[in-house]
């Protein structure tokens, strides 16, 4: 083929490769797979797996991620196995942060990429690496065990996870990966925020602030729109809130709207028996920092954040008892869990 070069009508960083022949898959699947080369895309396509793009021989763009944005809430950065592949999807990780999407990093086998695993190995060799697929953080500290880190590795950790917080650009999307990433480096969230000095980790408070308040402006959804309370208390149980009082505030919504199909804040403050929980309502209540927006698509964002968490919070668990079990030797254990986590993540996809 010919690698066509950029001209005033024909700009790289503006479009990706197959998107015109992709576009109505990706839009039913909600996810995209990112591929770095046209016979990539071609393999990939031809066997059937129809949600896929290229990038058109250049670095990942800001452009490219907010055109992806219009079709997709996820996209799997499948590139090439060698080191030159992982980096240049760890480079693109914050343009899908910044552009709303969920970035998932997959790992072709050695010596593979897309174009080569889907001819020897075929479709659905592609779908269980797509499924194996991690979050970016995840993936980042997927190997590293936190507590034998040195002074030095974690300084440079938490420039890295500092510098990349620093470019996300919308407060609520920076806010949610700082938090995850304090998790990760068992960190105050404070620590990775731009222009913050660094903090010792011996304030866990500081750890879940930020996590607390996203439940709390969740909360305050369901006096401006009641009905949309139906729309997650399926999916969402009381004990998914972490912040102290959100639990409890969530599950007398739930029982006001179930009993009295509407939510009020007198009718709750008297179901309420802590003078915190009470306190907490009243905040939730007055909140008023919304501006013209449509609370249902808010309402699915958050809730979508809050299950994302719960299950990172899973994955984690079972990463570290993982861990702990390859370490012993207990091979027994070892399967149950990755199968666990094979599940998780099946789920979660």
């Amino acid at each position: 083929y010919m690698n066509s070069p950029e001209t005033p009508i024909y700009s790289k960083s503006h479009v990706l490769y197959g998107l015109h022949a992709s576009k109505g898959a990706i839009r039913q699947a909600e996810s995209a797979i990112l591929v770095e080369g046209y016979f990539d895309f071609l393999s990939l396509f031809q066997a059937g797996i129809q949600n896929v793009v290229a990038v058109s021989g250049t670095a990942f763009t800001p452009q490219q991620a907010r055109l992806l944005g219009r079709y997709a809430h996820k996209v799997y950065l499948f590139f090439d196995a060698d080191s030159a592949g992982q980096n240049a999807a760890l480079r693109s990780v914050e343009h899908f942060y910044n552009a709303g999407i969920e970035p998932m990093i997959a790992t072709p086998p050695p010596g593979h990429d897309p174009d080569t695993l889907v001819r020897k190995f075929g479709a659905m060799e592609v779908q269980q690496q797509l499924t194996n697929s991690l979050p970016y953080l995840a993936f980042r500290f997927q190997r590293i065990d936190v507590n034998a880190l040195t002074l030095r590795e974690k300084e440079q950790a938490v420039h890295e996870i500092k510098g990349l917080a620093g470019k996300i650009e919308d407060p609520l999307r920076r806010e949610i990966f700082v938090s995850s990433a304090a998790e990760y480096l068992k960190l105050p969230a404070k620590t990775f925020l731009p222009g913050q000095p660094q903090e010792k980790p011996e304030e866990p408070a500081d750890r879940t602030r930020n996590l607390n308040l996203i439940e709390s402006e969740f909360l305050s959804l369901f006096f401006m729109e009641p009905p949309l309370i139906e729309t997650v208390w399926d999916e969402l149980s009381p004990d998914d809130f972490k912040g102290p009082g959100n639990s409890a505030i969530y599950a007398a919504m739930i029982r006001s709207y179930k009993r009295d199909g509407k939510i009020e804040s007198e009718r709750l403050n008297q179901e309420l028996t802590g003078e915190m929980e009470r306190s907490l309502l009243t905040f939730i209540a007055a909140y008023d920092e919304w501006g013209k927006i449509d609370p249902a698509t808010v309402v699915r964002e958050y809730k979508r954040m809050i299950l994302n968490r719960k299950r990172e919070h899973q994955l984690n668990r079972l990463q570290a008892e993982l861990a702990e079990a390859e370490k012993k030797g207990d091979r027994g254990t070892a399967e149950k869990l990755t199968r666990e986590i094979k599940y998780l993540l099946e789920k979660r996809r």
